[in-house]
């Protein structure tokens, strides 16, 4: 970097020193990481939504945490060049830190990115960083709020509710707002070995293993909560909408059935 010794050791020392560290700490996280899901599987109620809470969390955690560290590496990097009359940067080198411009000497805003097809932020005007803040937690915001409801339908035993209380009947699903259906507004009930119809999303979540919000299924507004490898599926009809309905296990979905059909005396 420099024609000095000293600082060049110096600086490769405090590469290898970072690296090193993230390389050793990184399969330890991602360790637990992976280890987190099966406790999610194995829980229910509230320790399940905080598992899921914390898994989001640590993924947050850890991408902050390691870009703290390169800042960081940069930043004492910077202090050593400082030392020298010159180094290997030339041009804005200096002010493009891991794909970030950071100028304070620049007054625009927004800048051309270095290969000259997208526009970045100038992190270091005070209007770029309350700009890029702002990005950064709107992405998080997104990332949080689709990764965790995801890792629900996989990875917990509740995630998929359907249940009696009193005369209601109860339905849930990540992606799907709650359903909390009168018995008395209940027309028809059946376990169907597949949708009836041609089934469209209007407003939810549509995937190959679950199907949850709201859709129209054979031209009727429907409300989904189905986990789509496990049929026969529940299917509750009122008056104005239809509702369909499995969980994990066959055995699950059926034994919801029964219990709505005994509601219904012969």
């Amino acid at each position: 970097m420099t024609k000095e010794a000293p600082i060049n050791q110096q600086f490769n020392d405090l590469t290898k020193h970072t690296w090193s560290m993230m390389m050793v700490g990184m399969p330890y996280f991602l360790l637990f990481l992976l280890w987190l899901p099966q406790v999610m599987m194995n829980t229910t109620g509230i320790v399940s939504t905080l598992s899921s809470v914390v898994f989001g969390l640590l993924i947050v955690v850890g991408f902050i945490l390691t870009l703290w560290l390169l800042l960081r590496l940069r930043k004492r990097q910077d202090q050593l060049l400082n030392q020298v009359p010159d180094y290997r940067y030339t041009g804005e080198d200096e002010y493009w830190r891991f794909g970030m411009y950071i100028n304070p000497q620049d007054s625009r805003i927004m800048v051309p990115d270095r290969v000259g097809m997208n526009i970045g932020i100038n992190l270091g005007r005070p209007a770029g960083k309350v700009f890029g803040i702002a990005s950064l937690v709107l992405i998080f915001g997104l990332m949080i709020g689709t990764l965790i409801p995801v890792y629900r339908m996989d990875f917990v035993k509740d995630a998929f509710i359907g249940k009696i209380t009193e005369d209601t009947l109860v339905l849930d699903a990540p992606f799907a707002r709650k359903s909390e259906i009168p018995l008395s507004a209940i027309k028809a009930v059946a376990l169907v070995p597949e949708m009836p119809g041609k089934t469209v999303r209007t407003n939810g979540y549509g995937g190959e293993n679950y199907l949850t919000g709201d859709f129209k299924v054979a031209g009727k507004k429907a409300t989904l909560y189905l986990n789509v490898k496990q049929p026969p599926y529940l299917h509750v009809s009122t008056k104005n909408r239809d509702y369909y309905f499995s969980n994990r296990t066959e055995a699950q979905t059926r034994a919801l059935y029964e219990k709505i059909q005994s509601q219904f005396p012969d």
